[in-house]
């Protein structure tokens, strides 16, 4: 896993390099004057975070095995003569493979590999930038907890001129309600800023100023606002932290920072119809005291932008020609040359050698057994770190097996193995170059082996199986599994992984090959024990939870569920058992057990409305998700789960209403429960002791509107009954004058029938 860190860390220096060097350049070479300011923009954007993406795209490959091309195998001893067989080159048949003589070999073998001090830089490198980016993402995270709060404490703005001309703005420039900014006066900062939560700093120098002026940066900031640019900047300024060893990315930033106040300055001067007054609020924005220095996360207008260039932009150019969007043919041809430049840039590999081991060794085996793949284009790396030790192995073209998977047959190119494990070294070799014969040489402990004793084989078998599964994919291994020996070759194959991704894949892989029998299921959840990983035992639980599964086997499946940490992950498993879930007391019992290890109340309430959604409700089952939905804390989530639950109970039900107004009295907010006792009511299938429970669950509620719009529902549905207009009247009796009478007035009906 360190490893494939570094490797990160390396691609990603050479290829952010590359591709904000060639922005760089083009600027200079004056292509970027060919552009218009959206364009050059959506350039600067990709060569700033494009190389996250082309950097880790051989990382996420990596992540998905993929099948080898089918090669028939030939079989080949290990002890030959010295002689060499010429290998046949042929698409199909794999070479030949000759073996040189193990004492030549041994000789020109050194015992002992040359130190290579790269892996040791790189190691080294990679831990102080997790040093410094994690320090750095904690200062950006407190600067942004500390701009939240000076911004709260500025007074808000009570000049009803300045709240009239950016409502008149917003109006304008098709900015609704719901997105209009706060307005805020102080004198904290001297250049007018808008902060990512949507506010508008405004210095008090900008009160003296006219009003087609105080319009002018009003409408600058609002540019601001349509365009995003306060989350570009929270994202940019993110990706400077944990990139910090990229100094070119602050000189991309800086670009950036001047395109977006062009953009702003042009929109602004076409949304009021004249440059001029936006240019004289920049003067004066120029001409005061810098106090403080504007807030990174902050996007001020008189920032460190030139303002020359600004001004002459303004006054000597045509803004009030609007810049044309970037046509969706120009934004695909930029992002895909700036990824191809990125693309075509080698992967970088660190290699472990002598003296990187111990690094790399000791942050590795924190984490227990870890397996990790790559795969580009026809190179493999596979790498395990356990406590037992370490083993590598490098693939570049493709290898061949036998039937039974357990030796190597050929290789149309080069494999090398090496594996520290366990007190022993193994080295093994196989390489065919076209029109030469394959070699191979294994060596034990630094000695040249010729012929495999039962412990070399069994090692071989290890090292074969694990080639197998990181370069065939779990459909098609799990397919020859089948085909050689059934099932139990797939078990036997699941119970020897180590790797909780392995594990799971095969798991799945069997799911899809079909119905399996009870056997193999209950063998299949004792497996499931084993995985570490939410996101693996999730996704090999979803698998099961497809198959016709007895009781007692829902209930160790609803168990391995309570033992995943992730809410998310817990959620999704429960979502997917939720149409084949078994009505039984005990199975429900398991189901809120697991629905209780779920911390989250959105995850929590997505899970009851999962169950709420499953064909026809049975009386049991709306019981288990009305209790459910008591253990709720927010009150939003729990008049959702609310609503879910009455869309499919029996309202005619008095146990069932009794339960669901009783749930509802216990949220807090007037708001939250008034919404969910409404759609109970709503559902006209109350009967006489369901209208009296919701009158009860009034009980408690502040607001008296709220209980004035419940009562009003109550009264268009319920009976003539004197003992529930009584009850009524009681509650009604409470209210304020005006909401006491609008609620008697709901009753007329009644009174009148």
């Amino acid at each position: 896993m360190f490893e494939a860190l570094v490797n990160w860390l390396l691609a990603y220096m050479l290829h952010s390099t590359v591709l904000l060097g060639a922005a760089l350049l083009a600027e200079r070479a004056g292509l970027w004057r060919r552009l218009t300011t959206a364009q050059a923009e959506l350039g600067w954007r990709w060569a700033l975070f494009g190389p996250l993406l082309t950097a880790s795209w051989p990382l996420i490959a990596g992540l998905a095995p993929h099948s080898a091309p089918a090669v028939e195998p030939q079989a080949q001893p290990w002890a030959e003569t010295t002689r060499q067989v010429q290998a046949q080159q042929h698409s199909v048949a794999p070479p030949a493979v000759a073996v040189a003589a193990a004492a030549v070999q041994a000789a020109a073998a050194p015992a002992e590999r040359p130190i290579d001090w790269m892996p040791v830089a790189a190691s080294t490198a990679t831990l102080l930038w997790l040093a410094g980016a994690t320090a750095a993402l904690l200062l950006l995270s407190l600067g942004a907890a500390w701009l939240a709060a000076a911004v709260r404490r500025l007074p808000s703005n009570v000049d009803p001129q300045l709240t009239a001309q950016l409502e008149s703005l917003a109006s304008r420039a098709g900015l609704r309600r719901p997105r209009l900014p706060t307005l805020r006066i102080g004198t904290r900062w001297s250049s007018p800023l808008l902060t990512p939560g949507g506010t508008i700093c405004l210095p008090r120098w900008v009160l003296t100023l006219s009003a087609v002026q105080r319009e002018a940066v009003l409408a600058h900031e609002l540019a601001h606002l349509q365009r995003r640019d306060p989350a570009w900047r929270v994202a940019s300024q993110a990706l400077l932290a944990l990139a910090w060893i990229q100094p070119l990315n602050r000189l991309a930033l800086r670009r950036l920072d001047l395109l977006a106040e062009l953009a702003c300055d042009a929109w602004a001067a076409r949304l009021t119809g004249s440059p001029v007054p936006l240019a004289e609020s920049l003067l004066h924005a120029a001409e005061q005291p810098t106090r403080r220095a504007a807030p990174r996360l902050a996007t001020a207008m008189s920032s460190s932008s030139p303002l020359i260039e600004r001004m002459q932009r303004l006054l000597q150019e045509n803004p009030m020609s609007e810049d044309k969007p970037t046509a969706r043919k120009t934004r695909w041809a930029i992002a895909a040359g700036m990824v191809i430049a990125a693309i075509a840039v080698p992967t970088v590999v660190v290699h472990e050698a002598g003296a990187a081991a111990p690094i790399l060794n000791l942050l590795d085996r924190v984490g227990g057994f870890s397996r990790s793949v790559f795969h580009s284009g026809s190179v493999t790396r596979i790498e395990t770190h356990g406590p037992e030790g370490r083993l590598r192995v490098d693939i570049r073209g493709t290898v061949q097996f036998n039937d039974a998977e357990d030796d190597l047959t050929g290789v149309l190119g080069s494999l090398e193995v090496v594996d520290k494990r366990n007190g022993h070294v193994h080295h093994l070799q196989m390489q065919s170059e076209e029109g030469k014969p394959t070699t191979r040489l294994y060596e034990r402990d630094g000695q040249a082996v010729t012929t495999l004793n039962e412990e070399d084989r069994a090692w071989l078998a290890d090292v074969v199986e694990l080639i197998v599964q990181a370069t065939v994919s779990a459909d098609e291994q799990v397919k020859r599994l089948l085909a050689r020996g059934g099932v139990d070759a797939v078990l036997a194959r699941i119970d020897k992984q180590k790797s909780d991704a392995s594990r799971s894949a095969l798991i799945r892989a069997l799911m899809k090959s079909g119905t399996q029998t009870g056997a193999t299921l209950d063998h299949l959840l004792a497996a499931t024990s084993a995985l570490q990983s939410d996101y693996e035992r999730r996704g090999a639980l979803q698998a099961l939870a497809g198959q016709n599964m007895n009781e007692a086997q829902q209930l160790l499946w609803l168990q391995r569920t309570t033992e995943i940490g992730s809410d998310y992950e817990c959620r999704e498993a429960l979502n997917s058992i939720a149409p084949q879930l078994l009505d039984k007391p005990e199975v429900l019992a398991a189901w809120m057990a697991a629905r209780a290890a779920i911390h989250s109340d959105f995850e929590a309430r997505s899970a009851i409305e999962t169950l709420m959604s499953q064909g026809k409700a049975s009386p049991t089952l709306v019981s288990t998700a009305l209790s459910a939905t008591t253990e709720l804390g927010s009150d939003f989530e729990h008049r959702s789960a609310l609503e879910a639950v009455a869309r499919r109970m029996d309202a005619a039900d008095a146990q069932q209403a009794l339960a669901y107004t009783t749930s509802a009295a216990r949220i807090g907010s007037d708001f939250e429960r008034r919404e969910a006792l409404v759609k109970l009511v709503d559902t006209g299938k109350l009967q006489r002791d369901g209208y009296g429970a919701v009158l009860g669950a009034t009980e408690g509620m502040g607001s008296d509107f709220e209980v004035k719009t419940v009562l009003e529902a109550v009264a268009a549905h319920m009976p003539a009954d004197a003992d529930l207009i009584s009850r009524y009247r009681k509650v009604a009796r409470r209210l304020s004058d005006f909401e006491r009478g609008q609620a008697e007035k709901a009753l007329d009906h009644l009174e009148a029938g």
